[in-house]
């Protein structure tokens, strides 16, 4: 990490590459570069016209790429080209392993709301290409000398708290070039912009609260004397207590400054910039249309551990936009669904669903279809977002979303997925009628056939349907329909005798609660 006060920077060319335009470069590279063109043009008059032009075209694209390869800008240079006329900029830093995060940042938070006033700060090399090959979107290299910017860390390791000083870094070096900045973690949505709603116009620092103290993930900070001795005390404190993360740092700084009276700060309304305690648990929301924050900036999607889990909360409340691979828009994928639709009480509940949820997991395997995430009864979860209205839970309730994506990440979606603006409504217009697959177990539940569905029976009620009979069924007969629905799956299915694929699902299946600790 870059001392305090001697910065080192390698601006990458992802982060100019969008940007074609003659402000890049300095008037005497310019020139150079015109005198070159002119002399290319002159050698070739004997040549004919159309060769000419091209060969002018193609020197004019290939000097105007060396051009932004080899001049890129400085920070300084990249600070004031990207702020707005007060000065003003949002930083966010990002490593390679968090680039998907910082490209749902911009879809969500800042491309809606025309805020062009924001630059990623890279903390590895790879970093701003990623997110060129992306956007293209604006991103400066800063030279960290990141080494371990392809893995995520997770809340709490020693990984994620050297990474959080590179925040106390990028915001000390703008504020020392007289810049407001407001600095922003990558799991967090905008709902407006947040340079409207800052409600202290002479505070030194105006921050998100996280409860029991400020949170460094979103708060804003005015070039003052007193925030840039507050962040060089930070850095200080950081760097000489591998311990601690920036926001220990910046906190226990802080209140030592505000004891002493020798700073301005103010704590952001925590109803309007809701930390993920606030937001999902007091508010009780667990997915999309769970409850609504009319009076909210953002949200920071915190109070969660690990990239995988923060992202597929997002997705589960419809703030996810990031369609890689055709995550969201592939026509031609095929799903299946199902439903838990009976309560066996607190001891057997969780059990009963879990082997559905294998048994849905092997059908999709087998069918070369995608699974649709049922919701869960929310029985031995503590947290106050399992007691929403509709008492759903989704999957991160009772296990570690980062095990299971390890093993099934392209093999399932959230799911509220249908309702995702960016699924093709020929998906979505698709769907088969309700199947149930009959089994002593469906009538000793006494499940019904469903109303406008399908009733399959097998040979053998007793064990359920064999691979055989699925594939018949939903490869041959049923098999058009982009979204297989299921009432249930209580015993519907032979145990499959696939033991290398039993064990994967038993590998991704751990426990865990749902803050994923």
């Amino acid at each position: 990490m870059a001392k305090s006060g001697k910065s080192r920077y390698s601006a990458s060319s992802a982060t100019h590459m969008p940007h074609l335009h003659a402000s890049h470069f300095r008037n005497a590279w310019q020139q150079i570069q015109f005198s070159k063109m002119v002399r290319i043009l002159s050698s070739l008059r004997k040549v004919s016209k159309f060769v000419v032009f091209s060969a002018a075209l193609v020197s004019i694209l290939l000097l105007t790429r060396s051009s932004m390869r080899y001049k890129p800008l400085t920070f300084q240079e990249a600070v004031l080209k990207y702020s707005d006329q007060e000065n003003r900029i949002f930083l966010a830093t990002v490593d390679s392993s968090y680039v998907e995060m910082a490209f749902n940042l911009y879809l969500t938070s800042f491309l809606p709301f025309n805020i062009s006033n924001f630059l990623f700060m890279g903390a590895d090399s790879k970093a701003c290409q990623m997110l060129d090959d992306n956007g293209p979107i604006q991103c400066f290299s800063y030279d960290f000398n990141e080494t371990e910017g392809n893995i995520s860390s997770s809340y709490g390791s020693p990984g994620f708290r050297r990474k959080t000083h590179y925040k106390t870094q990028v915001i000390l070096d703008a504020l020392r070039l007289g810049h407001t900045v407001v600095i922003v973690d990558l799991d967090i949505v905008f709902f407006r912009n947040p340079l409207e709603h800052f409600p202290c116009g002479h505070c030194d620092i105006q921050i998100q609260s996280d409860v029991s103290e400020g949170n460094t993930g979103f708060y804003m900070a005015r070039p003052t004397n007193a925030s840039i001795r507050l962040h060089e005390k930070a850095l200080e404190l950081g760097g000489n207590n591998s311990g601690i993360s920036n926001q220990k740092a910046i906190d226990r700084t802080m209140e030592s400054m505000i004891r002493r009276k020798t700073i301005n700060q103010t704590t952001l309304n925590a109803g309007k910039f809701p930390c993920g305690f606030t937001y999902f648990e007091k508010k009780k929301i667990m997915f999309l249309g769970d409850g609504t924050c009319k009076d909210c900036v953002l949200l920071h999607n915190n109070w969660i551990v690990s990239q995988e889990a923060k992202i597929y909360r997002f997705k589960e409340n419809g703030m996810w936009q990031v369609d890689s691979e055709g995550y969201y828009s592939d026509p031609t994928r095929k799903y299946l669904t199902y439903d838990n639709p009976i309560d066996f009480g607190r001891n057997l509940t969780l059990g009963r669903e879990t082997e559905a949820l294998k048994t849905a997991l092997y059908m999709g395997h087998l069918l070369n279809r995608t699974l649709i995430l049922p919701t869960f009864h929310c029985h031995g979860c503590k947290y106050e977002a399992c007691r929403n209205k509709k008492k759903a839970c989704a999957l991160n309730t009772f296990y570690k979303i980062a095990v299971f994506d390890k093993y099934f990440k392209d093999g399932y979606r959230e799911h509220v997925f249908l309702s995702h603006p960016k699924v093709p409504e020929s998906v979505k217009n698709r769907q088969s009628p309700t199947f149930l697959i009959a089994s002593e177990e469906s009538v000793a539940l006494k499940i019904e056939d469903p109303v406008e569905g399908k009733t399959l029976v097998p040979k053998n009620t007793k064990k359920g349907a064999t691979e055989s009979e699925l594939i018949s069924w939903f490869r041959g007969t049923y098999g058009d329909h982009s979204v297989l629905r299921f009432h249930s799956l209580y015993g519907a299915v032979f145990p499959s005798d696939n033991t290398e694929f039993l064990k994967k699902i038993k590998s991704a299946l751990k426990v865990t609660d749902y803050r994923q600790y």
